[in-house]
């Protein structure tokens, strides 16, 4: 492995890597804009330049001191030769034996600037109505790396804004500092060039390609990679300042590849899932909406004579436990959704004397070989692991207890034999089963801690990012109360 000295810290570096990449690895930080470690490399917005000089047998004549462009790791007094410094662009260098290299040089501050400089000459000054106000790359580097007022007195070059480009992306050329993250992304990762960059020169622009769209399953991760405010969510747009926003870590629980996201929040109110180290299918990111509906449960539902009425949980609670402690616990059947905590799957375990598991069923071409699993539910692999089954044709008891949402079939399964109760613990009355005699609220993965296994076989864990909204709680707080003795 080369060992490299970045900043006079020496670094074994894997070979092939590339000197940002090695420097990012061991907490250096070179600004970029178009680097991205999932995109190949483009190398054009010249941001991350550093300084590098290469070890040899003997100093080469006409080098520049150290003193003059900083010593990044030489000494003067070694005796040990040099390369000249020179300014290169460290996202395309690989690493190699010997390198030295400086990030802060005097040359290297000022070729920092000078590209700031040119991309905030055509750049419109709208920070304060742009939604990348507070994670703008361009804001933050022109703070920290240059700070000085434009030169530029002339007028700007305009390009479009408000583009609709695609069902859930704005365009706006103006703020577009042609980095091609989002054109890469959608040739190499969505595997469809839906971008491209059209003309030349200083008048260059990001436009869809010929005849399409950006529709594709992907594309609202380039609101992600865009560095600055150019291609902005059409579903978070104006809505909410950034600033304002708690990020918790989580786990999209909309397809068993179990993608990491982070849940942006205020006031126990969801704004926007976003990627948390990786990328988001579309469908996946908009899901969002479904954990806060407008039908949400928010009380214990009883049936009476009129329909559903509230009641008091301690009541419900000792009503539903009066029932279950009479009946025979090898006829309290129990069927939990695959798109339960592991926490949930093992409490229920211990209330029913069989268990069986329903979900989302699986689509075929929801999959598609990219991010995307055909099992659209976030814990199969647990409970496959815990010998749960699916419901048979002749399911029979005298107690069910639903724990989350049936699918189409498994509804006519459950329901169809004559319970003595039916008891559900779900947050939405769109997922209400009919013949349900109770339905408990349930607390949201969003509003409760656990744990799913994707298909890998992988443990994830998600975090509570909102309060459970009123009597709501998790299915294993609902379980833990409702044991009794049978």
């Amino acid at each position: 492995m080369p060992v490299i000295t970045i900043d006079n810290k020496k670094i074994e570096a894997t070979a092939g890597t590339t000197v940002l990449k090695a420097a990012l690895d061991n907490g250096i930080f070179i600004p970029h804009f178009c680097w991205h470690p999932a995109l190949s490399v483009s190398g054009n917005c010249r941001m991350c330049v550093v300084d590098v000089s290469y070890r040899i047998g003997e100093r080469a004549s006409g080098s520049a001191s150290a003193s003059e462009r900083g010593l990044g790791g030489r000494s003067e007094s070694s005796s040990e030769s040099f390369t000249p410094f020179k300014l290169t662009v460290s996202c395309n260098l690989p690493v190699a034996e010997g390198m030295v290299i400086n990030t802060a040089s005097a040359a290297v501050k000022k070729m920092r600037a000078d590209v700031l400089e040119f991309l905030l000459a055509n750049h419109p000054l709208d920070c304060p109505i742009c939604d990348q106000a507070g994670e703008c790359l361009l804001q933050d580097y022109h703070f920290k790396y240059s700070g000085r007022p434009s030169r530029f007195k002339e007028e700007k070059t305009h390009g479009p804004k408000g583009v609709d480009v695609g069902p859930n992306i704005k365009l706006d050329n103006e703020r577009c500092v042609l980095c091609t993250r989002c054109v890469r992304f959608c040739a190499e990762t969505a595997k469809k060039s839906d971008l491209t960059v059209a003309i030349r020169g200083d008048r260059s622009f990001i436009t869809t390609a010929p005849g399409r769209k950006l529709d594709n399953p992907y594309a609202m991760n380039t609101v992600d990679l865009c560095p600055v405010g150019a291609l902005t969510s059409k579903d978070f747009r104006f809505k909410k300042r950034v600033w304002f926003l708690r990020s918790t870590p989580s786990i999209c629980p909309n397809c068993s590849n179990g993608c990491p996201i982070w849940i942006d929040h205020e006031s126990d109110t969801m704004y926007r899932w976003r990627p948390r180290g990786g990328f988001l299918c579309d469908d996946g990111r908009l899901s969002y909406k479904e954990w806060q509906g407008d039908k949400r449960i928010t009380a214990p539902l009883t049936k009476s004579e009129v329909g559903f009425v509230e009641t008091n949980p301690v009541d419900t609670v000792s009503y539903i436990r009066s029932v279950l402690g009479s009946a025979p616990k090898e006829k309290v059947v129990g069927v939990i959704e695959s798109g339960a905590s592991c926490e949930d799957v093992d409490a229920f375990l211990g209330i029913a004397g069989k268990v069986y598991m329903t979900g989302r069923k699986e689509e075929t071409e929801f999959g598609d070989g990219i991010i995307k699993k055909k099992d659209k539910n976030p814990n199969t692999k647990y409970l496959e692991g815990k010998g749960l089954k699916e419901i048979p044709e002749n399911l029979t008891g005298d107690v069910l207890v639903i724990a989350g949402a049936l699918s189409g079939d498994d509804i006519l399964k459950a329901v169809g034999f004559e319970w003595n109760m039916i008891v559900q613990i779900t947050h939405d009355m769109e997922h209400a089963v009919p013949g349900a005699d109770v339905i408990l609220p349930r607390a949201t993965f969003v509003e409760s801690s656990g744990t799913f296994v994707n298909f890998k076989g992988e443990s994830q864990e998600f975090s509570k990012a909102c309060e459970p909204k009123g009597d709501a709680r998790s299915i294993k707080d609902w379980l833990v109360s409702l044991r009794a003795k049978q």
